[in-house]
Parts: C-alpha cells; structure tokens; sequence
C-alpha cells in the first residue's frame, strides 16, 4: 500500500477491467496480441475494399473472408478499440497537455 490510496483503487480498477478485457480472448489479428495488451498508438488498418485487408505495423497482411470467418469481427472490433483509445489519449492531451508539454512547463 503506498500513501496514494485515490491512486491505488484507480490502479485497481483499472487492472480489473484490462482482466475482463482480456478475458474476452479479443486478439488482434495481424500482430496476435490481446486487445488488453496492446500498445499505445496500435492501429489496425483495413486496406482498400477490394483487397478486404487489414494489417497493424509489425503484424502480418491478413486477408478477410481468407483467413477465416472470425477474421472480419476481430478486425473490427480491434480498430473500434483503437479508434477508443485513441479518442481518449486525445482528450487527455487536450485536458493535461502532453509529457512535452508537462516538462516545457505548460
């Protein structure tokens, strides 16, 4: 227990929900890591509509409809989850700058 009490229930919550999360077995289908695990600025791309596929940097060229049925839910899925996090790291650069910001003194 550390003298941050506020801090540590967030932490705890927070590895909670990441848990519940991972244990909905929702992996990204190009790099194989479990959405809960995936980092910062991942980003699944879906390619143009007649290739119908989707690739994050570092994972692999997946082909939808290919590579089998479960394919084109996790894609989505994935890059809705992208999508999310992205939105709110954009919203906390917004509200309390960035880390560039924080040691510029801003």
């Amino acid at each position: 227990m550390s003298n941050d009490p506020i801090g540590d229930a967030l932490h705890a919550e927070a590895e909670e929900s990441r848990a519940e999360i991972r244990a909905a077995g929702i992996i990204c289908p190009s790099c194989g890591i479990n959405i809960a695990d995936l980092p910062d600025g991942h980003k699944l791309e879906i390619g143009p509509p007649e290739a119908v596929t989707a690739q994050c940097d570092g994972g692999r060229l997946v082909t939808i409809g290919e590579d089998g049925p479960d394919i084109f839910a996790a894609v989505i899925q994935v890059q809705m989850f992208d999508e999310y996090r992205s939105a709110i790291a954009e919203a906390e650069a917004q509200v309390f700058g960035t880390p560039a910001d924080t040691m510029n003194g801003k």
